[in-house]
């Protein structure tokens, strides 16, 4: 006999499930928000670029659709978010855009002790994307 408690538990997993944030959020989040107001010093700590909010637009709010298997590029782990974001432009218009971020870190083998933020990663692109998130 099922307990009366199963179904409850079930529909509790599949909402915890449901509102997981992925790991990538805060990285990301924290680059367009830095590059949004150009801290060029705390971009320095975890990005080699900045997204240019005169040239580009600012970011207003994004959503992950989708993360890359890691995989190995000379040395460095690398794993792409594809997003789907709001994007106020220069012109002050504002309009839905897909954009992959690109995050890179050291191997694990390499031997070097990654940043202490973002467990190493540090964002090295943001390219036009497809609107289907990355496999």
């Amino acid at each position: 006999m099922i307990s009366r408690r199963f179904p409850t538990v079930l529909v509790a997993a599949a909402a915890a499930h449901a509102c997981t944030v992925h790991p990538e959020q805060t990285i990301v989040g924290d680059f367009f928000a830095a590059s949004r107001l150009r801290d060029l010093t705390a971009l320095s700590r975890f990005a080699t670029l900045v997204f240019e909010p005169r040239e580009r637009g600012t970011i207003v709010t994004f959503t992950i659709l989708g993360v890359s298997d890691e995989h190995s590029e000379g040395g460095l782990q690398v794993k792409d978010v594809a997003i789907d974001a709001t994007v106020r432009t220069p012109d002050g218009e504002t309009v839905q855009k897909p954009f992959v971020v690109r995050l890179q870190r050291r191997g694990r083998d390499s031997g070097a002790e990654p940043p202490a933020i973002y467990d190493g990663w540090i964002v090295t692109g943001v390219t036009d994307g497809p609107a289907s998130p990355p496999l």
